[in-house]
Protein backbone atom coordinates (compact mmCIF):
# COMPACT_ATOMS: atom_id res chain seq x y z
CA UNK A 1 0.00 0.00 0.00
CA UNK A 2 1.77 3.38 -1.05
CA UNK A 3 0.31 5.10 1.69
CA UNK A 4 1.45 3.02 4.11
CA UNK A 5 4.65 3.28 2.33
CA UNK A 6 4.70 6.68 2.10
CA UNK A 7 3.45 7.47 6.15
CA UNK A 8 5.64 4.59 7.70
CA UNK A 9 8.88 4.59 5.80
CA UNK A 10 9.77 7.60 4.08
CA UNK A 11 11.14 8.97 6.96
CA UNK A 12 13.08 5.45 8.08
CA UNK A 13 11.41 5.11 10.99
CA UNK A 14 10.95 1.59 10.09
CA UNK A 15 12.14 -0.58 7.54
CA UNK A 16 8.45 -2.65 6.84
CA UNK A 17 5.27 -1.97 7.94
CA UNK A 18 1.41 -3.64 7.34
CA UNK A 19 -2.35 -3.27 8.31
CA UNK A 20 -3.79 -6.13 9.52
CA UNK A 21 -7.97 -6.20 10.56
CA UNK A 22 -8.76 -6.52 14.22
CA UNK A 23 -11.58 -8.67 13.83
CA UNK A 24 -8.99 -11.78 12.73
CA UNK A 25 -5.52 -10.66 12.35
CA UNK A 26 -5.31 -11.25 8.67
CA UNK A 27 -3.24 -8.48 7.25
CA UNK A 28 -4.19 -6.62 4.38
CA UNK A 29 -1.50 -4.06 3.42
CA UNK A 30 2.15 -4.93 3.56
CA UNK A 31 5.43 -2.00 2.45
CA UNK A 32 7.62 -1.65 1.16
CA UNK A 33 5.36 -2.38 -2.08
CA UNK A 34 7.73 -2.49 -4.26
CA UNK A 35 8.05 -6.36 -5.81
CA UNK A 36 5.95 -6.72 -2.49
CA UNK A 37 8.91 -6.95 -0.32
CA UNK A 38 7.16 -5.75 2.54
CA UNK A 39 5.54 -9.07 2.92
CA UNK A 40 8.41 -11.19 3.30
CA UNK A 41 9.58 -8.60 6.45
CA UNK A 42 6.32 -8.78 8.05
CA UNK A 43 4.75 -12.14 7.56
CA UNK A 44 5.64 -15.69 7.39
CA UNK A 45 2.18 -17.80 5.66
CA UNK A 46 0.60 -20.00 6.98
CA UNK A 47 1.45 -21.96 10.54
CA UNK A 48 4.80 -23.10 11.12
CA UNK A 49 6.37 -24.80 13.87
CA UNK A 50 8.27 -22.78 16.79
CA UNK A 51 10.18 -23.02 19.97
CA UNK A 52 9.83 -21.24 23.09
CA UNK A 53 11.93 -21.73 26.22
CA UNK A 54 10.37 -23.69 29.46
CA UNK A 55 11.03 -22.84 32.86
CA UNK A 56 13.45 -26.21 33.00
CA UNK A 57 15.89 -24.73 30.34
CA UNK A 58 14.11 -27.41 27.51
CA UNK A 59 12.43 -25.99 24.27
CA UNK A 60 8.48 -26.74 23.66
CA UNK A 61 7.63 -27.31 20.50
CA UNK A 62 4.50 -24.84 19.40
CA UNK A 63 2.43 -24.71 15.62
CA UNK A 64 2.33 -20.95 15.24
CA UNK A 65 -0.58 -18.67 13.10
CA UNK A 66 0.80 -15.11 13.03
CA UNK A 67 -2.82 -14.22 12.12
CA UNK A 68 -3.84 -15.70 15.47
CA UNK A 69 -0.93 -13.91 17.34
CA UNK A 70 -1.88 -10.71 15.75
CA UNK A 71 -5.65 -11.34 16.06
CA UNK A 72 -4.81 -11.63 19.91
CA UNK A 73 -3.03 -8.68 20.00
CA UNK A 74 -5.68 -6.59 18.79
CA UNK A 75 -8.19 -7.95 21.61
CA UNK A 76 -5.68 -6.98 24.42
CA UNK A 77 -6.75 -4.05 26.26
CA UNK A 78 -3.52 -4.23 28.67
CA UNK A 79 0.02 -5.99 28.92
CA UNK A 80 -1.34 -8.79 31.04
CA UNK A 81 -2.86 -10.05 28.03
CA UNK A 82 0.23 -10.35 25.82
CA UNK A 83 -0.04 -13.70 23.58
CA UNK A 84 1.05 -16.54 25.76
CA UNK A 85 3.65 -17.97 23.40
CA UNK A 86 4.87 -14.53 22.22
CA UNK A 87 3.89 -12.19 19.41
CA UNK A 88 5.63 -13.91 16.15
CA UNK A 89 6.50 -11.02 13.35
CA UNK A 90 8.20 -12.84 9.88
CA UNK A 91 8.94 -16.40 11.81
CA UNK A 92 10.46 -14.22 14.86
CA UNK A 93 9.27 -14.16 18.46
CA UNK A 94 8.83 -11.50 19.99
CA UNK A 95 8.02 -11.36 23.96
Amino acid sequence: DKTLEEWMLQESYCCAAGIAQKADGALYAAAPVADDAGWALICKEGEYEGEIPQEDDTMKKITVSEVACLYEVGQMSDMTQRPANGLWIAGKKYQ
